[in-house]
């Protein structure tokens, strides 16, 4: 648990002008990431059907990020526990009913 960092994902095709700091700030808008926030991620057993990209979900009332297995990770969920306003525990227990 803590906070939550995405990779950046290096790409040699890139185009001029291209700027990694917009890019980030575009992706965790995308994703629902604010500041403060404090995600608990979860690996995944991938016996489900998963998104092949990075997804925000809605599951009930809460929001969840779902990132798919890369070369260096696991297929994942995430949950932000400081805006669902979640422990760790009732966290866990939203991930465990999701899928």
């Amino acid at each position: 648990m803590g906070n939550w960092r995405l990779a950046t994902v290096s790409n040699p095709n890139r185009s001029p002008g291209y700027d990694a700091a917009e890019a980030e700030e575009q992706r965790y808008q995308r994703l629902g990431v604010q500041r403060g926030s404090n995600f608990l991620n979860v690996g995944v057993d991938n016996q489900v059907t998963w998104p092949p990209k990075e997804t925000l979900t809605k599951f009930d009332k809460y929001h969840l990020v779902l990132l798919p297995k890369t070369r260096d990770h696991e297929a994942s969920v995430h949950i932000d526990l400081a805006t669902n306003k979640l422990t760790h525990r009732e966290g866990m227990t939203v991930i465990n009913l999701s899928y």
